[in-house]
């Protein structure tokens, strides 16, 4: 591997990724039954790959991640 590669020393993230979703100010339900009540919600990248890499990432270690992206909704989300 020649050492112009960009990928030398970093760590490379490979797998599956999705779109996690997160709840903002969510109310524990009072019932199984119950409907949850929650005032908004916010979209981030998700999975094994995109959660270590960024983990890594605030270490300071260089990290790249590697996964292949759907031609949607979801997909334009996770690149933007």
């Amino acid at each position: 591997m020649s050492a112009s590669n960009k990928f030398v020393g970093s760590v490379a993230c490979i797998g599956l990724v999705c779109l996690d979703m997160q709840l903002i100010g969510a109310e524990e339900p009072s019932t199984r039954e119950a409907i949850a009540k929650f005032g908004g919600c916010q979209t981030r990248a998700g999975g094994s790959p995109s959660n270590t890499g960024a983990s890594l990432a605030e270490l300071g270690l260089p990290v790249t991640v590697v996964a292949q992206i759907g031609v949607d909704l979801h997909g334009d989300e996770l690149i933007r």
